[in-house]
């Protein structure tokens, strides 16, 4: 009768569960911001990397969980770790189109020039998917339209090769290929 107690004191919140180091990461890529801040106050590494180098902040921004982006970062989250790709949170937002993360990052002093293993940046990322808002959140911060991947790729001949063609447009009101 003991498991079927602690059970129900589990569903009504009165047991804390576990802080296993990758907890945190877990629930911010699920997008719980009950458990992540439940986490934080029980003293979890904010800034844990799972073996790839993943961070709490970065599955976050990826999936898209603007509260827990929001929470991490006001708790300290380092905007620029790195996993072991050279991924970066701003990367993963970039390539997904989450805008409204890719601000937050930006105004928390994301590096808008980060470039992976292979040299793309998250400039690169939101040109070739055609992720206009947030393409033109990092170009008006400054990110540099003029890099290349290791393919010799630039951001606009990448927003090119997809026919982003709003993207390509923005790329050059910007000043890439000129």
């Amino acid at each position: 009768m003991k498991s079927f107690s602690d059970f129900l004191k589990r569903l009504s919140g009165e047991v804390t569960l576990t802080n296993e180091p990758g907890e945190i990461l877990d629930a911010a890529r699920n997008g719980d911001l009950r458990r992540v801040k439940q986490l934080v106050e029980q003293g979890a590494n904010i800034n844990f990397q799972s073996p790839d180098g993943a961070t709490a902040l970065m599955g976050g921004a990826v999936q898209g969980h603007a509260a827990v982006v929001e929470f991490l970062l006001a708790h300290g989250a380092d905007v620029n770790i790195l996993t072991r790709q050279r991924y970066s949170a701003l990367f993963g937002a970039s390539g997904k189109g989450n805008s409204k993360i890719v601000r937050m990052l930006i105004q928390r002093g994301a590096e808008l020039n980060a470039a992976e293993q292979l040299g793309i940046t998250p400039v690169m990322l939101a040109a070739f998917y055609g992720h206009i808002e947030a393409l033109e959140l990092l170009l008006k911060a400054g990110a540099n339209t003029s890099l290349v991947d290791a393919d010799g790729y630039s951001a606009l001949m990448l927003a090119a090769t997809k026919n982003q063609t709003e993207a390509v447009r923005l790329l050059k009101q910007y000043g890439a290929g000129s």
